[in-house]
Formats: C-alpha cells, structure tokens, sequence
C-alpha cells in the first residue's frame, strides 16, 4: 500500500545527502546521480537546494560535494544530548562483566595525546593504575593508534608530522613509515594490539569508535596482565569481543557501517 504521507522529494534529498556524506574524500555530482539511479538534471536540483542552505559544501577547484556545517552541527547537537561517555559506559560494563578485565575509554588530547575518560575496572588483585584523567602518547597507545588509524587523513597527516618531534617517538626507534605501516593494519583489521610497548606487564587491544563520517572520535580497550593471559588468548578472546562492541557502540553514533569482525 502507498504510504500517503512519505513525501518523495524529501526521500531522494535525504538519499544524496547520505551518498556525499559515505564517500570520503567528496563526490561529484554525476557520481551521486549514478550511484542513487536519478536523472542527473534531479541530482541537480536537489545539490543546488543542500547547497544553498549549507547541508552540503563544493570545493571550487575539484568540484566535489561534502558535507557542509549544517550537518555537523546537527551531529554534534546529538553528541552534546547523548555524551559519548553516556553512550559507552553500558558497553564498557558488558565487556567487563565478560572478561573481569579492565576496560577504558579514551579520546584525543591535542594532537598528541589521548585522555582516558572512563574505566571499569577488574575485580582481580593485579589490575593497571590507569585512571580517568591520564594522558598517554597517541603512537604508543592501543587506543591512541587505533583512533589515529581511522582519523581523515588530513588531521592523520598533520599528526603524524608532529610525532617526529617528540623525543619519546624518536627515541624508539621508529620512523613515520613504519608507525604508517602499523596503521594501515589497524584499518585494515580493525582494532589495534598494544604488546607491551609502555608496559612490559601488559597486553592491551583497542578499537576506534566512529561517528555518522566513519571517522574516529573516542576508542576503547581490555587491558589484561600478563600473568593472567597470552597474544594467543588475547587474539582469539579479546579481540571478538571487542569488535562486537566496537561495532555497536559506533551505531550509536551514527556510523552504519560495520568494521568487519
């Protein structure tokens, strides 16, 4: 049966508003009309309306469609009634109950850093002295790499100029390639694995949680010791679990597709 008050134009609108906003990296207007099937003189008319009243932005020079201010202002409307604290701390009580480890919650600190904002701790002897309110390096964290993994590569890039200046980064070892190369496996699994890098008792594995743009805005972790557990243990158990939740927590915030498990 016809549904009398679904009002088309608002459905196509809508629809072109959601393919500019999946597509990192912008798109043109006859690669909108394409994907959604419309005429492109429809596209048109419906790009020419986001644009004008700001839903939507055109770079002059390449001529691609993004999201404009209008829509992440909404977004952020949405973040600020439903705080990504509110949103998580249920998840980070349900892996906790699964594993009786700790589980945190982090974000980004600058550019530099990422800020733990929440925990549930392990009700075993042997725990970790993280506490809500401590920063860590962003490039020798599990979160601080998974978040840095699934930023746009703009912010990405300008991060990963700044940690050659910081002595900590250069006095590991490690070069801007190689810390590319480990994120480049974090996006294509997923989640990030911390052994050992600023703990030698600790195992940690992390996953990004991302927003309706696919990009990171927090990221979560289970902390084990050691002694209770191995990278076997960790890959095989963990790593499911967090995924599961990751994924979850991520449509809450709007992201509709699913980082693969």
């Amino acid at each position: 049966m016809k549904d009398l008050l679904t009002i088309n134009s608002v459905q196509k609108a809508f629809a072109v508003l959601e393919s500019i906003a999946a597509a990192r990296g912008g798109k043109t207007l006859t690669e909108a009309a394409r994907e959604l099937s419309m005429t492109v003189s429809s596209a048109q008319r419906i790009i020419h309306t986001l644009l004008k009243i700001g839903y939507i932005s055109k770079d002059p020079l390449t001529k691609k469609l993004e999201i404009g201010p209008k829509c992440l202002s909404l977004a952020f409307q949405f973040l600020n009634r439903s705080e990504v604290r509110e949103v998580v701390y249920p998840f980070l009580r349900e892996l906790n109950d699964a594993t009786d480890e700790t589980v945190n919650l982090a974000v980004l600190s600058g550019d530099l850093e990422i800020v733990y904002i929440d925990r549930v701790e392990t009700s075993q002897m042997i725990t970790t002295n993280i506490r809500p309110g401590r920063t860590r390096p962003i490039h020798a964290t599990s979160i601080g790499k998974a978040i840095l993994a699934f930023l746009d590569e703009g912010r990405r890039r300008n991060i990963l100029e700044k940690v050659t200046e910081v002595p900590e980064f250069v006095s590991s070892g490690k070069t801007v390639a190689m810390l590319e190369e480990e994120l480049a496996a974090i996006r294509e699994k997923g989640y990030s694995t911390n052994l050992s890098e600023l703990d030698r008792d600790l195992f940690a594995v992390a996953v990004p949680l991302l927003d309706f743009r696919g990009f990171a805005v927090a990221g979560i972790n289970i902390v084990v010791p050691k002694s209770r557990s191995s990278i076997q243990e960790v890959e095989e158990r963990y790593v499911p679990l967090l995924l599961a939740k990751g994924n979850l927590i991520s449509s809450k915030l709007g992201y509709a597709s699913m980082i693969r498990r």
